[in-house]
């Protein structure tokens, strides 16, 4: 199963809004006749009168994907066509033509919010870009290794046409999003930081008015140390896992991160040793879920550390998690569950897990966790489907479950159908009739 793929949101509404917010009249179509345009949500729809049948007919209805604010209507000079001018929450202004041979919309000027405000000169935005040609011939991965982004701004020649790179500057691999900042003589020129202490951590600068009390007050963090670390891992991260806090300590010690490489890492949480790697562990498999937890441990009388791992093949890991040094060392041990930490692992069948693993004789969940209440001191909550369902385990001695059915006569073989879940019993007992034999002797015998 691939795990390096990066799902992107896509939200599509099952059940278009009906909501109208605000509708426009115009001759779209480039005809004499009129239409209606109106704005429900993220829907376009034109509508043209039928004279006819005496209603409104629905001509196109477009999604936007993103919530119209205002529409309005527009003919440029010389044009026997309306256009619809559109702006939405993405902070786009659109300019969309109707074109009936083919029954859609074409969008002609889209403005993006990247836009620079030059005055009267032409059009400038900017853009976030990489450059990927390389990298895609190179199997070394050297080449991804060395792309920078860059920050290219564009130029709208207006005289001929065309758009023109004008230049380009390079900014920071993680940088994702464009905002703009008022400039110029209208602006401050720049980004303000109100940073007046030259510290690091901000500060709140208020007046307090209650008379001859009125104070002004500067507000602060009370610690103003911030840890702001960045570490390259060797693959897609695909799961996380941070311990709790142990009793008399202010921070968890280790981060365990799992990737898509099948390896799973204990980094340090230390703040002189912060993201050092301390051991890592070869899997089967890529991780698909992990956690760190401290369970009793009979046999020292104490707790033990311990990281559960939970793969894409179905596999169910356990390692004890050395709380000194951070290694992780395969262990087993057996113990009851009874008023102790417990860890529920959900895969195609659920199973309940302390220091024992045991299948449950349970619908599959979809998610668990602890349950605690007067009338279920120790059970356990989950979600299967549209339903929620509390079940605790009555007795944890017991690993098997047991099904009776009655059986008329003594069974001698038994043996499954092939194909259908279903058994064959052969029965027998001596000097036993038969049903069919007691009732054929009834019928035979007077009454």
């Amino acid at each position: 199963m691939a795990t390096n793929i990066k799902p992107i949101p896509l939200q599509l509404d099952n059940q278009p809004s009906t909501a109208i917010t605000q509708a426009i009249l115009g001759q779209f179509a480039g005809t004499k006749e009129q239409q209606i345009v109106t704005a429900s949500g993220s829907r376009l729809t034109l509508h043209r009168p039928d004279p006819s049948q005496g209603k409104i007919v629905t001509a196109l209805s477009h999604d936007v994907f993103g919530i119209i604010r205002a529409i309005a209507a527009f003919r440029l000079a010389g044009s026997n066509k309306d256009y619809i001018i559109i702006t939405s929450d993405s902070g786009r202004i659109t300019i969309v033509e109707f074109v009936p041979a083919q029954n859609k919309f074409n969008a002609y000027i889209s403005r993006l919010s990247e836009t620079l405000d030059v005055g009267y000169a032409n059009p400038v935005f900017a853009a976030l870009e990489v450059d990927y040609g390389d990298s895609d011939q190179d199997p070394t991965g050297q080449a991804y290794e060395e792309i920078e982004k860059q920050l290219v701004y564009y130029e709208l020649d207006l005289g001929l046409n065309h758009v023109v790179r004008k230049w380009s500057d390079p900014v920071d691999r993680t940088a994702n999003i464009l905002f703009q900042v008022p400039g110029g003589t209208d602006g401050p020129s720049g980004v303000w930081s109100p940073n007046l202490t030259d510290e690091d951590a901000p500060q709140i600068y208020s007046i307090v008015a209650t008379g001859a009390r009125s104070t002004f007050r500067t507000l602060k963090t009370r610690f103003g140390a911030e840890y702001d670390e960045k570490k390259e891992m060797s693959g897609t991260v695909t799961c996380l896992s941070l311990g709790e806090v142990p009793e008399g300590r202010q921070r968890s010690q280790f981060l365990a991160v799992g990737c898509d490489d099948s390896t799973v890492r204990i980094l340090s949480l230390d703040p002189e040793s912060t993201l050092e790697n301390k051991s890592v562990q070869a899997l089967t498999s890529p991780p698909s879920a992990l956690s760190i937890m401290a369970m009793s441990d009979s046999s020292s009388g104490g707790s033990t550390l311990y990281l559960h791992i939970g793969l894409y093949s179905g596999v169910y890991l356990r390692t004890v998690l050395d709380e000194v040094t951070g290694e992780l060392s395969i262990h087993e041990h057996v113990s009851l569950v009874q008023s102790q930490p417990s860890f529920q692992s959900i895969c195609s069948r659920p199973c309940y897990q302390g220091f024992m693993l045991t299948p449950l004789n349970y619908p599959a969940l979809e998610w668990g966790w602890n349950f605690s209440s007067e009338q279920c001191t120790e059970g356990m909550v989950g979600i299967q489907g549209q339903n929620l369902r509390i079940f605790s385990i009555e007795k944890l001695t017991n690993n098997l479950l047991q099904e009776s059915i009655p059986l008329t006569y003594t069974p001698r073989r038994f043996v499954r159908h092939p194909e259908h879940p279903c058994f064959y019993v052969i029965e027998a007992d001596n000097n036993i009739l038969s049903p069919a034999t007691k009732q054929s002797y009834l019928r035979i015998l007077p009454l």
